[in-house]
């Protein structure tokens, strides 16, 4: 019988096996439904000591313990293998990028291209519309972006914690707002491309850039100070700024203290050196080289955003720039008390009229290389600047030199939008930032400043200075109001009739 029983198993294992489902190995054996007792349940193993190994010795079954020197010796092999690594992180689950989102990564952009908020809020507004999310509510101030999300009830903060960025960079992140309000793609698409232009290297090296500062340096100095003998004092003086500024670049631990120590040395080596020898004013001397220092560019954004009622932002900039220049004249201040101011031999030479345009046509070159312009944008570089200091020249003889910047940032938003009809013409912010550097309210304020500090000047210059921001901010949301108007203008003149 129990004969009978085996064969009558052995022939149920077989045809089993041998009408396996498709998609199984052929080793793979399925069992027939027996009693409990017929074959032990599978139980897992894993993390589970092996069970020893019973041997048959005769009719004597001998249980032999687990080789427990072997298991030691592969735990510590596994230990030391991976001695000193980490594992990786997992991988977080893919989440699709909100719109909120999108809009605060492009407002810190924007940011660091060193846009007015105004306009930056206007920005993100038609972008949340194209979107169809035109009930986001967005905050810009000059530190952070707020993005309110009514339908989740959650306001996002995106703090502003980077620098800003080099012309090419901000160049490519107006193109890229300008392909999203028009594309609309996918927020993932537009992140990464934002990724890509903020961790794209310059393409000029450091060398090129500190030769670039030396040149704009020359080119400055001749625009708001053209004596002959100080030339070769801007060369140096730039030089030397440049390879403090570019070598030390990324390093916030110096980034604090460099403005006031440079302008300290700086001072210094002028009285020492160039003041003796130089017949001018110490301080019209250092201004130039101090360029990188002058918030110049922001002082004119500050009063562009007053102007625009962005009290918060306007003024939250506007006392951080004197605060910058507070600590630029402090060192010229420290330097001025250790060494005594030398006799002006006689009045400096002047070169002739031809010496500020000149001075324009450096500036242009110095400022592509040192701020890393794109491709291509030295020679529009250099027409806006040439025409917007030609305004300005024509208002100082009209409405005098302290508002003669109205005229100069009046034809700039006009003239950067007008440029970008041709091929091969950089993005609106490279201009509009090469047009605010012409532009001198920093170099003023400075020289006013430290002045006061050093008790050689007197309040006169500073409230110039106050009066050119002012004409500044007015003249470019007045150019930016005409731009629009002239453009509507000729849409609705080549609009066909209704």
């Amino acid at each position: 019988m129990r004969t009978r029983q085996n064969s009558e198993l052995t022939s149920g294992i077989t045809a089993a096996t041998t009408h396996a489902p498709s998609g199984m190995d052929e080793s793979t054996t399925l069992l027939p439904s027996v009693t409990k007792t017929s074959l032990p349940a599978f139980q897992p193993t894993e993390n589970l000591r092996t069970p020893p190994t019973p041997k048959r010795s005769g009719k004597r079954v001998i249980r032999t313990r687990p080789n427990t020197d072997h298991l030691v010796m592969r735990r510590l092999l596994r230990i030391a293998r991976t001695w000193g690594k980490h594992e990786a992180p997992t991988a977080p689950a893919h989440v699709g990028m909100s719109i909120p989102e999108l809009i605060g990564r492009l407002g810190l952009a924007m940011l660091a291209s060193q846009l007015p908020t105004s306009e930056i809020e206007r920005q993100l507004s038609e972008i949340a519309r194209v979107y169809e999310r035109p009930d986001l509510r967005m905050v810009v101030l000059p530190t952070s972006i707020l993005v309110d999300d009514p339908l989740k009830e959650h306001t996002s903060a995106f703090p502003f914690a980077s620098g800003s960025y080099r012309l090419d960079q901000a160049g490519a992140t107006e193109q890229l707002v300008t392909r999203v309000v028009r594309d609309h793609p996918e927020p993932e698409q537009a992140i990464r491309e934002l990724s890509r232009i903020e961790q794209q290297p310059p393409r000029f090296s450091r060398r090129v850039m500190v030769l670039g500062h030396a040149i704009l340096t020359l080119g400055f100095g001749m625009v708001i100070n053209p004596t002959a003998t100080a030339l070769p004092g801007y060369l140096i003086m730039g030089a030397l700024v440049g390879l403090a500024v570019t070598f030390t670049r990324g390093r916030a631990s110096v980034q604090v203290m460099l403005p006031v120590l440079t302008s300290f040395l700086l001072t210094l080596l002028t009285l020492l050196t160039f003041a003796r020898l130089v017949p001018d004013d110490p301080l019209r001397l250092v201004a130039p080289a101090l360029l990188a220092f002058l918030p110049g560019h922001m002082l004119t954004v500050a009063a562009v955003e007053l102007a625009s009622s962005q009290v918060v932002a306007g003024a939250s900039r506007l006392v951080y720039g004197f605060a910058q220049l507070g600590l630029l004249a402090f060192g010229v201040y420290a330097a001025w008390q250790l060494v005594d101011m030398p006799a002006t031999p006689g009045a400096p030479a002047m070169l002739g009229l031809w010496a500020p345009w000149v001075g324009v046509a450096l500036t242009s070159i110095g400022f592509t290389l040192y701020m890393v312009a794109p491709k291509g944008a030295l020679r529009w570089i250099l027409f806006v600047l040439l025409v917007v200091y030609a305004a300005q020249f024509a208002g100082s003889f009209i409405v005098g030199p302290a508002l003669s910047g109205f005229a100069g940032s009046l034809v700039l938003e006009p003239l950067g939008r007008a440029v970008q009809r041709f091929r091969g013409a950089p993005a609106t912010v490279v201009l509009r930032t090469a047009g605010y550097f012409l532009l001198v309210p920093g170099a003023l304020g400075f020289i006013g400043m430290s002045g006061f500090a050093a008790e050689t000047g007197s309040l006169a210059l500073l409230v110039q200075v106050f009066v050119s921001l002012l004409a500044i901010g007015l003249g470019t949301l007045v150019g930016a109001s005409l731009n629009h108007d002239v453009h509507a203008a000729v849409r609705t003149w080549n609009s066909p009739p209704s």
